[in-house]
């Protein structure tokens, strides 16, 4: 657990750094340029005090709920209706499964950065914090169920969790990023360095430059390779 911050980091880092290493043998790739310097000079600070934060509110959850198996049960059973309602139940490899999933992040993912244009700048983390706690009730329950909770995590979560929550804590990222900006210019009456155009452009571009693609990846492991592992 304590490797999968600088895992995402570095997931992170290695996906926009490839599409720099082919612009520079001049092939221009959609703004990654842009994309890169937008972290490094505005994102990477909020990007990783969320990154931490989810790794430590997965950790505190999982011992919370081990201490509270009631909660936790009533938990996980709603998680697990709310999946099999969606048809995302499934013991055997799919890209049928792998549809769904990446629906379901993507979506998730696009409601934190949407939430970010509004100027409460805790929507985005709040977001996020709800997906963390099922991880954390998830890792809970396989210790509540017999298993090995280590193991659960390395095999049925790790896998594709590494680009997943990379993708989901870069879009709570863009959101609170944007929705700092938006709070300073309504309720500080401060200047801001974009314009509302500008904010709502770089949401679209994120989304699109490095959200979906990472959730791209995490839905085709989830989907076809950790059914396999955790048999």
């Amino acid at each position: 657990m304590e490797e999968a911050p600088q895992l995402c980091r570095q997931v992170l880092s290695a996906y926009l750094r490839c599409f720099l290493y082919v612009r520079e043998r001049g092939v221009v790739l959609l703004g990654y340029d842009r994309e890169w310097e937008m972290f490094q000079e505005r994102y990477r600070p909020v990007f990783y005090f969320l990154l931490y934060l989810s790794i430590g509110l997965i950790i505190v959850m999982f011992y919370s709920f081990v201490m509270a198996p009631d909660v936790m049960k009533k938990m996980v059973n709603t998680l697990t209706n709310s999946l099999s309602n969606k048809g995302m139940l499934q013991d055997n490899p799919s890209l049928t499964l792998s549809l769904k999933l990446f629906q379901n992040n993507a979506l998730a993912a696009l409601h934190s950065i949407w939430t970010g244009l509004v100027p409460v700048i805790f929507i985005p983390p709040l977001l996020l914090s709800m997906t963390m706690m099922a991880v954390g009730a998830i890792l809970a329950f396989a210790d509540f169920s017999g298993h090995d909770p280590f193991q659960m995590f390395l095999l049925g979560i790790l896998p594709h969790g590494i680009f997943e929550l990379t993708a989901l804590v870069y879009a709570a990222t863009v959101g609170t990023y944007v929705s700092i900006q938006m709070a300073k210019y309504f309720f500080l009456k401060r200047r801001i360095d974009f314009s509302e155009r500008q904010l709502l452009l770089m949401c679209i571009g994120s989304y699109f430059r490095v959200v979906l693609p990472l959730l791209a990846i995490a839905a085709l492991i989830e989907g076809l390779v950790t059914p396999i592992l955790l048999r």
